[in-house]
């Protein structure tokens, strides 16, 4: 799994949690007021700001910036000082003692974001199909 992978979990993660109501709204949150900025550092097309991370982790404490970095270990810390320190990921600062077991939540997701690359080629079929049938109607005149 690549870095545009692992902004794209975490990014459909923070939505299903509640902490962003769309990308352009974590971008936002994150001080980008060019939804296209945001997007192109996500999609590592443009250079990623030093705070960066920094300020993912204000939005999701228990972010693990090494998973975010390279891969390494889960997107969530899971030591139960870490959420007890910064509460869970509803922001709740009290901290409720979870410990959250972010291979299940990559595992939905990536299962999620299978179903949606499905759905988008059998559209993309559909749309092709259609071309070819303009196109045999335009050669045939």
């Amino acid at each position: 799994m690549n870095k545009v992978d692992r902004y794209k979990i975490l990014v459909r993660y923070l939505i299903n949690q509640g902490l962003a109501a769309s990308q352009k709204d974590l971008g936002l949150k994150l001080g980008y007021t060019n939804e296209s900025a945001f997007s192109q550092v996500i999609n590592c097309k443009a250079a990623e700001p030093k705070n960066f991370t920094s300020k993912l982790k204000s939005i999701l404490p228990p972010l693990n910036e090494a998973w975010l970095e390279d891969g390494t270990g889960d997107m969530l810390l899971t030591s139960a000082a870490n959420v007890e320190q910064h509460g869970d990921c509803n922001n709740n600062q009290q901290g409720d003692g979870n410990i959250y077991n972010s291979s299940e939540i990559i595992a939905k997701l990536l299962s999620e974001m299978a179903a949606q690359r499905e759905s988008h080629e059998a559209a993309i079929a559909r749309k092709d199909a259609q071309i070819e049938r303009l196109l045999s109607l335009l050669e045939n005149k």
